[in-house]
């Protein structure tokens, strides 16, 4: 028995001393751990860093190049404006395709239509103070209207009711001038008269241009597709349920993709002809401009001869009154 429990305490003293080394070993590694997630947490925050100094130069480059320049055209702006937008919707579309197409019971689980949505980047003083970071491209496509800061909306009222009496003002100011005057006018009244109505045209222009861009800007926070001429078909009779029923019988599981096919194409027709019949439109308009100065330049040239014509004929006779009559006198 003695034995028996001398060998037992020098197996535990064994055991301990084996515990001992396994947890001097165990903490060596612990710390040798440590230190390499220190150095990966160092060197993801070195990372983070860098990559937040990049997207504030981006969005700064964003904004300068969104922002209204002197020297720019209004038309111009307006198209990068509208082009930047088309893009961000182009990717926010092709997210949410990518994410339906890889569907999955993990995708269900752990993603969101949140984790799929893009922020706007654009700087807009239609957005409501406070929801710059939190407003996205679906809140926009879906027409959402909390993001919108209404008290500009009503600046906006403000802007186009000061342009409309201004440009009243500038209509009194020609209609005054269309006016014939009793009194002889001189040259330097109607140099001060021209000179006010430029000022008041290029001053209604320039509020023209102010109230567009804050159209243009709203239009942007809250687009709307051309409904009339998108539902007004070429063809009156022309539907696309008329379409799908000329078509051969499909499965079950490509009907709802071809009608949406087809519904898309009619919709694209039907905008390009509507596009079509707006430039005729122009067309014609210039075509009768040109042509009623041509009708005037004809008549001017008619009057001319006329003119000329008759100044030949009276020249013809008093000729014959002051030169050949007298010399036939004379003769005889």
């Amino acid at each position: 028995m003695a034995g028996r429990g001398r060998l037992s305490i020098s197996t535990a003293l064994s055991r301990n001393a084996t515990l001992d080394s396994s947890f001097g070993g165990n903490s060596s590694t612990t710390s040798a751990t440590a230190a390499h997630s220190e150095r990966q947490i160092k060197k993801l925050k070195e990372e983070n860093a860098k990559l937040r100094n990049e997207i504030k130069e981006v969005r700064s480059l964003y904004n300068q190049l969104v922002q209204e320049n002197s020297h720019e055209k209004f038309d111009e702006r307006r198209i990068m404006l509208i082009k930047s937008q088309v893009i961000q919707l182009e990717r926010q579309v092709l997210m949410m395709s990518e994410a339906i197409s890889s569907r999955s019971e993990t995708l269900a689980e752990n993603t969101t239509v949140r984790n799929l949505t893009r922020p706007l980047m654009f700087v807009n003083e239609f957005v409501r103070p406070g929801s710059e970071e939190e407003i996205t491209l679906l809140d926009i496509a879906s027409g959402h209207l909390e993001h919108l800061n209404l008290k500009h909306v009503a600046k906006l009222e403000t802007k186009l009711a000061s342009l409309y009496k201004e440009l009243i003002g500038f209509h009194s100011l020609i209609e005054e001038a269309e006016k014939p005057s009793l009194h002889p006018v001189s040259e330097h009244t109607n140099k001060a008269m021209h000179d006010r109505m430029t000022t008041r045209l290029l001053k209604s222009c320039a509020m023209i241009k102010d109230c567009c861009g804050d159209l243009v800007q709203l239009s942007l926070l809250y687009p709307s597709a051309p409904w009339p001429p998108l539902k007004r078909s070429v063809i009156k009779d022309l539907t696309c349920d008329q379409v799908m029923k000329s078509l051969p019988v499909l499965p079950k599981t490509k009907v709802k993709e071809v009608q949406s096919v087809v519904d898309a194409m009619l919709k694209a027709v039907n905008y390009k002809n509507s596009m079509t019949n707006h430039e005729i439109k122009s067309l014609k308009e210039d075509l009768k401009f040109h042509k009623s100065v041509y009708d005037l330049q004809l008549e001017y040239i008619q009057a001319l001869f006329d003119a000329v014509r008759g100044g030949y004929q009276k020249f013809e006779e008093s000729t014959k009154d002051v030169i050949i009559k007298p010399l036939k006198g004379e003769i005889t």
